[in-house]
């Protein structure tokens, strides 16, 4: 798989980093909003001054992903993360997998996963967590890879669809 390639954002990559998330995300994930309008999310997610400030938290990693030398998508890695709804402490947390229509199906999820346990294992993380949809296929993939629900949340952003707020917790050992 060396074709497949995740490298840490430097600043002079923000720009991309934000281009390629905001373009991946409108792909994937405009149902769940009324009138199809993520405003709400794209205004703390892509945006320079918070993707800064997400690139100065220690804690907070911020990749690019790509197949061959084109940028296929982002992953945003939170260090230590309690997760107080599902009882866990101290884990690593995905929060963000995002990648282009144009690279599903070409196995860079399931290494952007191995690359992301790998990094959890270096970090002295025992545990990988996410958050997702309760709906759709996010959820069969990621309990393909050995992840289980440990417990529930809503989405709080103004102007999301009712019955899409509600998401998964799922953790994964790294032991």
């Amino acid at each position: 798989m060396d074709r497949i390639s995740i490298i840490p954002v430097k600043p002079e990559q923000f720009d991309l980093y934000i281009r390629i998330g905001t373009k991946s995300y409108r792909q994937h994930y405009l149902h769940l909003w009324q009138k199809r309008d993520p405003t709400p999310y794209m205004e703390v997610s892509f945006v320079k001054k918070v993707v800064h400030q997400e690139w100065e938290d220690p804690n907070c990693l911020l990749f690019l992903i790509y197949l061959e030398k084109n940028p296929a998508g982002i992953l945003k890695l939170i260090l230590n993360k309690t997760l107080a709804e599902a009882t866990v402490g101290d884990c690593l947390f995905l929060e963000r997998i995002y990648l282009l229509n144009e690279y599903s199906g070409k196995g860079l999820g399931k290494y952007a996963l191995n690359y992301i346990e790998k990094l959890g294992r270096e970090h002295n993380q025992e545990k990988l967590c996410l958050a997702t949809m309760q709906k759709g296929q996010a959820l069969d993939f990621y309990k393909q890879n050995g992840f289980s629900i440990i417990g529930e949340k809503q989405l709080s952003f103004p102007g999301l669809v009712e019955s899409e707020r509600p998401m998964f917790y799922l953790s994964k050992d790294l032991n």
